[in-house]
């Protein structure tokens, strides 16, 4: 068990034990998680700064895994009762992956295909793993 601002860490579980407003948590962060391998990445989950008074050369890029209770274009189902039925998918319909972009980059990639940024418990379940541009080793955006 390992505290980290106010997420508490069970091996590969994130429970978020207070409202994301708190001082710890700016209104303006977001959350990276590992795309597919979390023993393989830097950081299993990460908060990013991506408000206003973020200096151009210092904004952060990510890609972006999709996720969603339905099946959607080019998506795949992990068959794993931690994943509860998700389905998940790195491409938009124009078989396009998002490898780089901004927080705002990855939910548009997301909406193309009707799904959403994928959880960080989602991503750390490995429930987004291996769906394709090579992001199992990276950090990509998820939502809390």
């Amino acid at each position: 068990m390992k505290f980290i601002g106010n997420i508490l860490f069970f091996g590969l579980s994130l429970l978020v034990l207070a409202q994301l407003t708190t001082a710890s948590f700016l209104k303006d962060d977001k959350m990276t998680a590992c795309g597919g391998k979390p023993n393989k990445c830097p950081d299993k989950v990460k908060v990013v700064n991506t408000g206003f008074d973020v200096s151009p050369d210092k904004v952060q890029l990510f890609g972006a895994r999709c996720c969603s209770t339905t099946q959607f274009h080019l998506a795949e189902q992990r068959n794993d009762p931690k994943c509860n039925g998700i389905w998940a998918s790195s491409k938009d319909p124009d078989h396009q992956c998002m490898t780089s972009g901004t927080y705002d980059d990855a939910v548009a990639h997301c909406a193309k295909s009707n799904a959403k940024l994928c959880t960080c418990n989602d991503l750390l379940n490995k429930c987004a793993k291996s769906t394709g541009c090579s992001l199992n080793k990276e950090m990509v955006w998820c939502d809390p």
